[in-house]
This record gives C-alpha cells, structure tokens and sequence, in this order.
C-alpha cells in the first residue's frame, strides 16, 4: 500500500507527501509538488516515490509533464526515475547536478545567485519565478507560483512536526520540531549560509520582496497563510547580513 499523501492545494497544484529519515534517523518528510501552467505544461519538483497513484494524480491535472526541476544539490534522487516515466520533459536543477547524475538529460542549470540569468529561462517564467540560493550547503533554489502567490521551496524553512508526512507532534529528535521562526530554525539557517551568509542574504532578502501568502515546503507542513511573515522570521539575521 502506497505511503503518499495526494492533496490538491489549489486546481492547479498537487503534492505527494510522504514520510521520510534523514540518515535514516531524523524524521523530516518529504514532498513532491506538481504545478500545472496556464498553457497546460506541467511542472513538477519530484522529491518523492513515483507510484501508480501518483501517476495517476499527474495525468489528472491533464496536460504535458514538461518540467522536471530538482529545487537543489541534494533532491536529486527521484531526478531520473520521473524523466524515465516523462522522457520528453526538460530536466533543470542547480550546478553539478549535471556532473552528480549525468546518466539524466539535463536542460540546463542555475548558477547565477538571487534571479535567473538571462541564459537561464527555460520557459516557465511568466509563471514560476525562481531565486538561487547559491552559497547554500545544498544549493537552493526558492520556487514562486505567481497565480496562486506560493513559494515552493526544498531545505530553505522547514515547519515540523508534520502528521501528513508521518511526523506527530513531539519526538526524540531536535528536527521533528523545527518550525519558521524559532530559535532552531535559524540556528540551521545560520549553519547552511555559512560559506557566505551576505550572498545568502541576498537571496533571502529578493524571495522576502516576492508577493506570497502561502508555502510548500519539501520538508513538514504546508503553511497556507502568513507565509511571507514565516519567511522573514526565520530569515531575519541573515537578511540584515546581507545589508549590513
């Protein structure tokens, strides 16, 4: 019996969560969100199992999977399962992912911190705006569906714990209760901006000035308002970095 929870956040969107262990100890969750654009492209972040049902929500949502993205270094691992299952759709992620699995097709990647270079638009634009978090341990990159005012994001803010994905209230574990704006979280905001916490501000500040109500997060539960507010909480001490 499949393990993923299929939930539609708005008729354009649908996630897949399911529970997941990091170090196959620290139960953190995770997420797979499927956007479908005006003009019927279907863009995907994959970051979880594709089983029968999830198939089946994607062709749902009707037309053409035509974007694979990979939202950072590490979100990797379903990358080429989903382009085998859509081998016609384009396949984007942060540098090096080209070189970690070169088996994939990769489109194109994003190198360039904060907005997207002019040499990296791959044709979801005018819905999906993306900043790159590129002094981020993982290489990051912030999704913002403009229609529904949602940023989509992988390891940028976590919000546990997270029934949907296996992970009651309370536990062992310092990262089952890690939530936006707390004193945890921003203890691993300051860890993963460590190689240059300016540059990292920089993007933190770029995705505060987006206009957004709600976020999906690979990892804990999806906050449905009062997004933007959680963002600059959590992101406050390196936001101010960054214009220091």
């Amino acid at each position: 019996m499949s393990e993923t929870v299929i939930r539609s956040i708005t008729p354009a969107i649908s996630i897949f969560s399911v529970p997941f262990k990091r170090f196959g100890l620290m139960k953190i969750g995770g997420r797979s969100t499927a956007v479908k654009l005006a003009n019927n492209d279907i863009f995907i972040i994959p970051s979880s199992p594709l089983g029968e049902d999830v198939k089946a929500e994607i062709a749902r949502l009707g037309g053409q999977v035509k974007y694979l993205v990979a939202p950072d270094f590490e979100h990797t691992m379903f990358t080429k399962v989903y382009s085998k299952e859509y081998p016609s759709a384009l396949c984007i992620g942060p540098e090096g992912v080209d070189t970690k699995i070169p088996e994939v097709k990769w489109a194109g990647t994003y190198k360039t911190n904060g907005l997207a270079g002019a040499d990296e638009k791959f044709g979801y634009e005018d819905e999906i705006e993306t900043c790159y978090f590129k002094s981020h341990a993982n290489k990051d990159i912030a999704f913002l569906h403009k229609p529904s005012k949602t940023l989509i994001e992988a390891d940028l803010l976590f919000n546990l714990p997270c029934p949907e994905q296996g992970i009651p209230a309370g536990g062992l574990f310092g990262f089952m209760n890690i939530s936006p704006g707390g004193a945890a979280h921003r203890g691993v905001v300051s860890m993963v901006s460590s190689a240059d916490k300016k540059l990292y501000g920089q993007s933190a500040a770029i995705v505060a000035g987006w206009d957004f109500d709600r976020i999906i997060p690979c990892h804990g539960a999806v906050i449905e308002t009062g997004g933007k507010e959680a963002w600059v909480s959590t992101n406050k001490n390196v936001i101010d970095a960054a214009s220091a």
